[in-house]
């Protein structure tokens, strides 16, 4: 066989160029193409969903949609594993969302989630770099025990259930 038949370093060669450009020609038709949940672009692009509700992690692109915040992938697994009673996810990407959960992420959202579950927390906040061991246990105090939450307090979900103002409790109200 001639080289131009049998040649395992052109080969690889072309292999390695034909990954590079399936990739790329993915990466543009991603860019080109409209989000399966529109109305999602403005709710992903303030700033306190920029990052993970629970890491702090870049361009979050998951969500846990009936608690009303952003996560990251790492994140997200945790979420998972928490049970859907307790957090539901779903991709900002790749998902169709329904209704309700578009306007339950639209009226929580980071920081309105966060200052919720978070407002009793003195110790560190979970970090990008922290394992998925760390995350898992951190999570599941945040979201499952309600660690930090104020006691006697409905969840921000819980008060949009309910019809009333998903951020009742940063006044004090319940």
């Amino acid at each position: 066989f001639g080289s131009s038949f049998f040649d395992p370093a052109g080969s690889n060669t072309r292999v390695f160029h034909l990954r590079t450009l399936t990739y790329l020609a993915h990466q543009t038709t991603m860019a080109k193409k409209t989000s399966p949940n529109p109305e999602l672009d403005e709710v992903v692009q303030r700033p306190e969903n920029r990052t993970c509700a629970d890491c702090g992690a870049k361009a979050p692109r998951w969500a846990a949609v009936n608690l009303g915040v952003l996560v990251c992938i790492d994140c997200s697994g945790a979420h998972r594993n928490l049970g859907t009673h307790i957090s539901v996810v779903k991709s900002v990407t790749l998902d169709k969302w329904n209704p309700k959960w578009i306007a339950t992420i639209t009226k929580i959202g980071n920081k309105i989630g966060n200052d919720y579950y978070e407002r009793e927390m003195r110790g560190q906040k979970l970090l990008e770099s922290s394992t998925l061991e760390k995350r898992a246990t951190w999570i599941r105090q945040k979201y499952e025990k309600k660690e930090w939450a104020p006691r006697g307090k409905l969840s921000p979900g819980e008060l949009l259930a309910q019809g009333r103002n998903p951020d009742a409790n940063a006044g004090g109200g319940g």
